[in-house]
């Protein structure tokens, strides 16, 4: 007879906060749609230039630029990434 699984642990709340506050803290922070307009635009602006992508290019440009000046100017960089940068 095989035994039954057991369940997997729960994770715990940070102990030092409530699980409410724990939780909160977890979630991003977006202003409601209902909130003022000029918000909810800035909100949206800034969602478009500090996405996922932009952040890659910007590190990878960085990691270049690093190994340019170790003297690695002819060398190729090989980035394997996914499409959605």
């Amino acid at each position: 007879m095989k035994r039954p699984r057991p369940k997997p642990a729960r994770r715990k709340a940070a102990k030092h906060l409530p699980s409410n506050q724990a939780a909160r803290r977890k979630r991003k922070l977006k202003p409601k749609p209902s909130q003022l307009d000029q918000e909810w635009k800035n909100h949206q602006a800034a969602r478009k230039i500090h996405n996922l992508s932009t952040r890659f290019v910007q590190l990878m440009s960085r990691l270049r630029a690093a190994f340019d000046a170790c003297g690695a100017a002819n060398q190729i960089l090989l980035l394997a990434v996914d499409n959605s940068f």
